[in-house]
């Protein structure tokens, strides 16, 4: 069953109700009464560039890579230091008009690891993809909200908030994906199980328990801001836990839409990845984008 007989099962039509519209957006995981936020994505107001805020990290040691999967697959594993630098922050990763991707933070950290992705205009794919390995890593900003209180209006400007029916658990990592197209492409984006229903204002695999099994939320921009025509979908499921430690990571900035489907060439995409081992020895090989004294120490 597709996403379409979806709505149309449950009366909804997704280009009128089924679209959160705000310039902000800030994601939680639930915790017993409480909230975790565990990222930000901001559609900028004067522009269109979208901006991404990683959580609150207890360890923010980490490593941020320009990387490249060699022609002839689209599986390999990548090395990260190659073209790799360390850093001592949480950094933000932006992605701008002219397909200008790049990962900051102001007055921190040098911008240096960049590259050129597709234009926000043409986008019509796989935006970026985050994975938190253990929510041990976050630095836990709890917040203590109404369940009436977590969807305000469909096409508010203000900050909105959106809680995945997931249980904050040790035990358990998460997968974000998110993907970036035209609204009238949403059709061809997934296939879903009978089973799937419309839990306002997304959907949902709910198991028979009750417990939720995936989500699915489509956000953009307000109505007459730049953008607007465009949908971000951000998919979300727990996933099994591949490392012990509590890591997140991420990639995106991938080369535009057509190079990815060419296996003639390489595919280019920036990574990071929090904590990283051996801080210090990282730093005297591969250098660092940290603009304060914060590394003298190391």
């Amino acid at each position: 069953m597709d996403l379409q007989e979806i709505l149309n099962r449950e009366n909804i039509n997704l280009l009128e109700a089924g679209i959160i519209r705000s310039h902000k957006f800030s994601f939680h995981l639930r915790k017993d009464t409480n909230l975790i936020k565990i990222f930000k994505l901001i559609f900028n107001k004067k522009d269109g560039s979208i901006f991404l805020t990683l959580p609150r990290l207890k360890n923010t040691e980490g490593i941020l890579s320009y990387s490249e999967i060699p022609a002839g697959s689209r599986n390999a594993d990548v090395s990260m230091k190659q073209s790799g630098t360390a850093t001592s922050h949480i950094v933000k990763y932006s992605h701008h008009p002219d397909g200008t991707a790049h990962f900051s933070l102001t007055d921190k950290v040098r911008t240096e690891i960049r590259k050129k992705s597709e234009e926000l205009m043409k986008y019509d794919g796989h935006f970026c993809s985050i994975t938190i390995q253990s929510p041990s890593a976050l630095i836990l900003d709890e917040l203590t909200i109404g369940e009436e209180e977590i969807y305000t209006p469909m096409y508010s400007s203000k900050d909105q908030t959106i809680a995945f029916n997931f249980d904050y658990e040790e035990s358990v990592a998460f997968k974000f994906i998110f993907y970036y197209f035209p609204v009238e492409n949403y059709e061809s984006y997934i296939k879903i199980p009978k089973d799937w229903i419309w839990y306002e204002p997304g959907l949902s695999a709910i198991n028979e328990n009750g417990e939720f099994l995936e989500q699915i939320f489509f956000i953009s921009s307000t109505k007459e801001a730049i953008g607007a025509k465009h949908v971000m979908m951000v998919r979300a499921a727990p996933v099994t836990k591949v490392s012990k430690e509590p890591r997140i990571s991420f990639i995106g900035g991938f080369d535009p839409g057509n190079k990815q489907k060419d296996l003639e060439v390489a595919l280019g995409f920036l990574a990071l990845s929090y904590p990283i081992d051996d801080f210090k020895a990282l730093v005297k090989e591969i250098g660092s984008v940290v603009l304060s004294d914060d590394l003298k120490n190391t």
